[in-house]
């Protein structure tokens, strides 16, 4: 590219003055040969990045780049102003660019005096947007190594890998809410997304979407429900069996205050395996194998999540916490507590996880298949919510959902209790903490899908990985924790 700076160095007199010259028995279209003269040196120094441009008469310049277009309208004019549209850049990289383009503009815009003022302009404005992308596009390939292989179609969208539940869930923010029972009051949900474990989940999926497609339509469709995909639909094939497969699903793992923070920075891990420097034990159980558990159900995840997978004891309750995940079950293999219990692997070669026989435990052994998506605080504190966790059976292969008829509460008044517990977490009453209900709401405003980036393990899921097993000096990261659970 050449520098602008040697731009500069020309004489304007010379390219432009020149122009002006009468020919000799010829009419001389001054303003076309000094639109060819200004496009050509644009297109001399025009940045390699741009794939293609073109100069519309009515309307300006249009600059495609791989992952921007530039226009530019009505140079000259007071209605002068530029449009940077892109389908790949997050806001994150897009919102700034296009400030300090809006800041350059105002500031030379009325400035330049010549055609070559302006043409220099241009290049500024296309130097900014290249320079802006370049760095953006080097983070995109040391974050996402799967870049280069992308073969699944969940992958399309990488540059969004990290960025919040519709990426990785498939499913928006409000609605898993909506799917939370109403009777557990919701005080905050917490994004606990890491970049590296999103990153090795993603890699994962696409290996076992590899080796899902090379079976035979018979043995894919075995696996899938004709409620998933309908039989001699047009989805009925093995690409989209494959893909149904191993599509996440969200499931729940009830823990202790004091393990979240383990779990969040390092993800889960089998019983044997090393969370920084520390070994994870058997804490919940191995009746399925000794895995990685969680459940598709809230409430379960919620009754049994004391140690060695039984019923939550009274104690227990007011340190009680809930992950959402993310979770790839692929072929699942459903087992008994007899023929697996404490078996350390798969009990088949060709399954990718083990389901409980009433298919409320879901147990992976590959610690690639679960990332931990948000941690959810409930107000677990109603004698109606204590009386449901100790009513639930001590074994829980007795466990049974049932569905539930709706609380005899208009919907308005449900959401607007949710809402005062979770206010009574931020405004105090008077000059006391917040334990007084004594306030009134008087309007909710529209649920929004932004993702919150405060909470308590903020750190944990921000931090940047290093070498695996060790954190940067003066970590955060109490690694005298000497237990966990899983």
């Amino acid at each position: 590219m050449v520098q602008l700076n040697e731009i500069l160095d020309l004489d304007k007199d010379s390219t432009w003055e020149s122009l002006l010259i009468d020919r000799e028995n010829s009419f001389v279209d001054r303003r076309s040969e000094e639109a060819q003269a200004f496009n050509s040196l644009l297109d001399v120094n025009m940045p390699q990045e741009v794939l293609q441009w073109d100069c519309l008469e009515t309307s300006g310049w249009i600059f495609e780049l791989e992952n921007a277009t530039l226009e530019v309208h009505n140079p000259g004019t007071e209605e002068f102003h530029i449009q940077v549209a892109t389908a790949t850049l997050p806001p994150r990289v897009i919102d700034p660019l296009r400030q300090d383009l809006r800041r350059m503009i105002s500031e030379v815009i009325y400035e330049y005096s010549s055609p070559l003022d302006f043409d220099i302009v241009l290049l500024q404005v296309l130097e900014d947007i290249v320079g802006t992308i370049a760095p953006w596009k080097e983070d995109q390939k040391r974050l996402v190594a799967v870049s280069n292989s992308i073969k699944a179609p969940w992958m399309a969208a990488s540059e969004y890998i990290y960025r919040g539940a519709a990426d990785v869930l498939g499913t928006s923010i409000a609605k898993i809410r909506d799917m939370l029972p109403k009777r557990y009051k919701m005080l905050h949900m917490e994004p606990v997304f890491r970049a590296d474990l999103v990153a090795r989940f993603r890699i994962r999926q696409d290996e076992m979407y590899e080796k899902l497609c090379k079976l035979d339509h018979e043995d894919l469709r075995h696996c899938v429900s004709g409620k998933a995909v309908k039989p001699k639909s047009r989805l009925d094939n093995q690409k989209d069996l494959a893909r149904e497969l191993c599509r996440p699903r969200m499931t729940f793992h009830g823990t202790q205050l004091h393990s979240i923070h383990s779990m969040v920075r390092w993800g889960f891990q089998k019983p044997g395996d090393k969370a920084g420097k520390q070994t994870v034990q058997v804490l919940c159980g191995s009746s399925f194998g000794v895995g990685i558990y969680s459940s598709p159900s809230l409430e379960f995840a919620l009754d049994y999540a004391s140690v060695r997978h039984s019923r939550t004891k009274s104690d227990d309750i007011p340190g009680l916490r809930l992950i959402v995940c993310a979770t790839l079950m692929g072929r699942s293999l459903k087992v008994t507590r007899k023929a697996t219990r404490r078996t350390p692997n798969l009990a088949a070669a060709d399954a990718n996880s083990h389901i409980s026989p009433n298919k409320l435990v879901y147990i992976v052994f590959d610690s690639a298949q679960i990332i931990p998506c948000y941690v959810i605080y409930f107000d677990l504190t109603s004698e109606l919510i204590r009386n449901e966790l100790m009513a639930a059976p001590v074994d829980p292969a007795e466990f049974k959902a049932k569905k539930r008829k709706p609380q005899p509460i208009h919907s308005k008044i449900a959401e607007q209790q949710e809402k005062k517990a979770a206010a009574l977490k931020w405004f105090p009453y008077g000059s006391r903490p917040a334990t007084e209900t004594s306030f009134v709401i008087e309007e909710i405003g529209e649920i929004s899908d932004d993702e919150e980036d405060h909470g308590t393990y903020q750190k944990e899921w921000q931090e940047a990985e290093t070498k695996p097993g060790r954190v940067k000096v003066g970590s955060w990261l109490n690694e005298d924790q000497s237990f966990r659970d899983i």
